[in-house]
């Protein structure tokens, strides 16, 4: 019984760490994601590859695909464990 306990108790300690790592890799994600387009603002109406799309557009597109790819892979290793 108080192994199964001690037991129970590391997981859960295991698991809120697991979620301070994730929720410190978004955080960092967003600080990145805003400085990106911080350093593109005021360029709205810039399309260097004139595809029609404006270029922070595509940059910000990118950075979603990108947090979305890592939620899936956090999401894949939770669940695993």
């Amino acid at each position: 019984m108080q192994n199964e306990s001690k037991q129970q108790e590391l997981m859960l300690q295991e698991a809120q760490m697991d979620l301070q790592r994730y929720q410190i890799d978004q955080d960092n994600q967003t600080k990145i994601a805003v400085a990106q387009i911080n350093a593109y603002r005021g360029t709205e109406k810039l399309d260097q590859d004139q595809n029609g799309i404006p270029d922070p557009v595509e940059i910000g597109k990118q950075a979603i695909e990108q947090q979305k790819i890592n939620q899936e892979a956090y999401n894949k290793r939770y669940e695993a464990k």
